[in-house]
């Protein structure tokens, strides 16, 4: 029965387009968007000259790796520019980002090869992913780290999924931290982020 409904609704969506003259599938000749060239807004152009000449004033004495980014620049065109200047980036994307794991099946020989898994649910998380589990009152924090795929991102992204649940009233709550370094440790990665709490407070008290 529910293929039955499935040919119903197919054929149905075909007989929408063939009567508003639109061709099915997609368009021939058309090719995969390539999501690492990116046109950058006035404003993150101006982030990267600016990152630009600082990088050029330390990179002989100090050298930089990480780019931390506010949570509202947590998106593709932002991690390319930071890419361009050969810095990794650290951000916090959206809680309900799409995000899927790299798919491991079968690959038969025809066509390109599989790129997306399934779709990962950061409220249900398998232990596999967990790196750490604390209790602090009624509070129960539960840190998992998992390298998985955005389709508005150009690469693979390192995620760490910081859920924390009130075992009295069990509500939850997650944050998304990421960067585009697949290597870096979940402990690390926390605490990088949390360095930009604390420069935005030392500049605005300063």
């Amino acid at each position: 029965m529910p293929s039955v409904i499935k040919s119903s609704k197919s054929l149905a969506s075909q007989s929408s387009c063939a009567k508003k003259g639109k061709k099915l599938g997609r368009p021939l000749g058309s090719k995969n968007k390539n999501r690492t060239v990116v046109e950058l807004s006035k404003y993150l152009q101006f982030v990267q000259a600016t990152l630009k000449n600082l990088l050029n004033l330390v990179n002989s004495d100090i050298n930089l790796v990480y780019f931390l980014f506010d949570g509202a620049f947590g998106n593709n065109d932002a991690l390319q520019m930071v890419r361009q200047c050969e810095l990794h980036l650290i951000s916090k994307m959206r809680y309900d980002s799409a995000l899927y794991l790299p798919y491991n099946g079968k690959y038969f020989g025809r066509g390109p090869r599989r790129k997306y898994g399934k779709k990962l649910n950061c409220r249900a998380l398998s232990k596999k992913y967990l790196k750490s589990a604390s209790i602090d009152g009624k509070i129960r924090t539960c840190i998992y780290q998992v390298n998985v795929w955005h389709k508005l991102f150009a690469d693979m992204l390192n995620v760490v999924i910081v859920v924390k649940t009130n075992l009295k009233t069990g509500q939850t709550a997650h944050v998304i931290l990421f960067s585009s370094d697949i290597g870096l440790a979940y402990d690390k990665l926390i605490e990088y982020y949390q360095l930009r709490f604390q420069i935005e407070f030392n500049l605005g008290v300063s």
